[in-house]
């Protein structure tokens, strides 16, 4: 079953993880070292973390929100 998610009705979801395998498809099928894979949580319309991981340099960056604050590889990033 497929559902569409809108800013309408994304806040009465309890939990949806959004996964884009390959952020810059473009770039990734011409051979272009500018690609990543990103995942996000959200609890209620409100994102509650991420993370991005760069194949080619193999980095991962993870956010996590804390309160009103975000940390990014747990390091506070800013105040929202």
């Amino acid at each position: 079953m497929k559902h569409i998610i809108t800013e309408a009705n994304c806040e009465t979801i309890p939990s949806l993880v959004i996964v884009d395998p390959i952020d810059g498809t473009t770039n990734h099928a011409a051979g272009l070292p500018v690609s990543a894979v990103m995942a996000a949580h959200y609890a209620y319309g409100k994102a509650s973390c991420a993370g991005i991981y760069d194949r080619m340099s193999r980095r991962l960056y993870a956010c996590v929100r804390k309160g009103r604050d975000w940390e990014v590889n747990s390091a506070q990033l800013f105040q929202t």
